[in-house]
């Protein structure tokens, strides 16, 4: 079954019927912390001047790349709308509507991922 993106009500029946979304939430939302976790290190080095701060920013901006940023900013979006559905979901506020509003929030991440990656790779 084909289902638009753009029908919130259809993605939010796909997914109410797909049982190992879940699953593949929780297993995203591990690797996508593990993967921010990784890229700040560098990151903080750089900005904070730690070390050679000179030269680390040399190599980070040789492979700086419009795709890897926006595979980033996948990343953070992804992490940050599942993150604030188990928020919700262990505070009670989302429990009995959880996969609904993992759809929902998927579609907002989603168009934060276009709309940015359309901006990075755009430039």
């Amino acid at each position: 079954m084909a289902v638009s993106v753009t029908d919130v009500g259809a993605v939010a029946r796909e997914v109410r019927r797909n049982s190992f979304l879940g699953m593949w939430a929780f297993t995203l939302q591990r690797v996508t912390g593990v993967v921010l976790a990784l890229y700040m290190l560098p990151h903080i080095l750089v900005i904070g001047g730690i070390g050679n701060a000179a030269g680390m920013a040399d190599r980070v901006q040789s492979v700086s790349d419009p795709l890897l940023e926006a595979l980033l900013l996948a990343a953070i979006a992804f992490h940050a709308a599942n993150g604030t559905r188990l928020i919700l979901v262990d505070f009670g506020a989302g429990a009995r509507i959880h996969k609904t509003l993992l759809a929902i929030l998927m579609v907002v991440a989603a168009v934060v991922v276009l709309v940015g990656g359309a901006k990075l790779l755009g430039r």
